[in-house]
């Protein structure tokens, strides 16, 4: 344990001293994970409303994705103690949200339709 530890100490400290060296590269590595953590949560959405068979999917997996990508930029915001909260300045959170949770919840909705059908021997 006292290794891992170590090791993590020496890896954070040449991390932070080639980020401090960059100061252009934090924005963008900022920028880039909140893109792939709005995606993450607008996925678990959709998941969701498919593990809980609420019907119809067109409509519950956007409104899903849409509550868990602004739930989830409101957490970031909570987290970096940021005092103008992203999705209230004019960002696109709800508006990407809705688009692709809706592009999911059609995508998935026919094949869960075929998979539900294959599983009853109905083809």
């Amino acid at each position: 344990m006292a290794v891992i530890k170590a090791m993590s100490l020496v890896k954070a400290g040449r991390l932070s001293k080639y980020l401090q060296s960059r100061p252009r590269l934090v924005p963008q590595l900022i920028e880039v994970f909140d893109a792939v953590a709005l995606a993450a949560f607008t996925v678990v959405g959709v998941v969701v409303v498919l593990d809980t068979s609420a019907q119809p999917l067109w409509l519950w997996g956007p409104i899903a994705a849409v509550l868990t990508a602004s739930f989830g930029g409101l957490m970031r915001d909570l987290f970096r103690h940021d005092r103008v909260v992203a999705n209230l300045r004019g960002g696109l959170y709800p508006e990407i949200a809705v688009v692709w949770g809706l592009a999911l919840a059609i995508s998935w909705n026919g094949r869960a339709n075929g998979c539900s059908r294959m599983r009853s021997g109905w083809q």
